[in-house]
């Protein structure tokens, strides 16, 4: 099970969004600069960061679903939450059944629930 973080996953978003929107802007200067000494304005590295965040929740979240139906399923059934009786009677037994299983049961959109 691969343990990549959301704040790595947005780190490497952000800096390759970056060099892109440089490259990009680049193109358009008149001024002959490489892209490393392209300046980006303010608006652009605010849409950079949104993206870069949205893409690592998009990435991210699925395996921290798939963590915490995990971690219920060793909570005595008196102290778990009312969501975990959603998926009472689901046996999650490691980290690619329970992918599967959210998969199969769920659909896509499993992955994606609060």
């Amino acid at each position: 099970h691969s343990k990549v973080s959301h704040g790595s996953l947005q780190f490497m978003a952000y800096e390759e969004l970056t060099r892109w929107s440089k490259k990009i802007a680049c193109g358009h200067a008149a001024n002959g600069a490489s892209y490393q000494e392209q300046e980006l304005s303010a608006l652009q590295i605010s849409a950079i960061g949104a993206g870069s965040k949205l893409f690592a929740a998009v990435l991210s979240y699925p395996s921290q679903v798939v963590r915490t139906r995990l971690q219920q399923r060793q909570m005595p059934p008196s102290s778990s939450s009312s969501s975990s009786s959603l998926h009472s009677g689901v046996q999650y037994k490691g980290t690619i059944s329970t992918f599967r299983s959210i998969y199969v049961r769920e659909g896509f959109g499993g992955f994606y629930k609060g």
